[in-house]
C-alpha cells in the first residue's frame, strides 16, 4: 500500500465518522422534540387531573346540584376541549421559538 492510499483510506473513514455524527446529532434531535411535545401533553393532562379533582370533592357545587349528568359532560368537555387548545397553543409557541422542527 502507498502513502497516497493510506491517506485516502483516512479520509474515507474520517468522512465516515462524521456522516455516523451527523446522523446520530439528527435522531438525537428528533428525540428531543419528542421529550418536549410528549411533556407539554403530560402537562396538559395533569391540568385536566387537578380540574376533574377539584370538581369530584364532596362540596356543595351548585352547576352539580340539578342532578342532570349533562353538567358533567359539559363541564368535562370544557375541560378537555380547554387543555386541548392550550396544547396547540403551546406547539405553537415552541415552533414559533424554534424548539420543534
Amino acid at each position: 500500500m502507498s502513502p497516497s492510499d493510506d491517506t485516502k483510506m483516512r479520509e474515507y473513514v474520517d468522512d465516515t465518522e462524521d456522516y455516523i455524527n451527523i446522523i446520530m446529532d439528527d435522531k438525537q434531535n428528533q428525540l428531543l422534540q419528542f421529550g418536549v411535545v410528549m411533556s407539554t401533553a403530560l402537562v396538559m393532562l395533569d391540568v385536566a387531573g387537578v380540574i376533574a379533582g377539584l370538581l369530584s370533592m364532596n362540596f356543595d357545587i351548585p352547576l352539580f346540584a340539578v342532578g342532570i349528568p349533562r353538567q358533567f359532560y359539559e363541564a368535562t368537555a370544557v375541560t378537555v376541549g380547554g387543555c386541548t387548545f392550550i396544547f396547540f397553543i403551546a406547539i405553537m409557541w415552541f415552533k414559533r421559538k424554534g424548539l420543534l422542527g
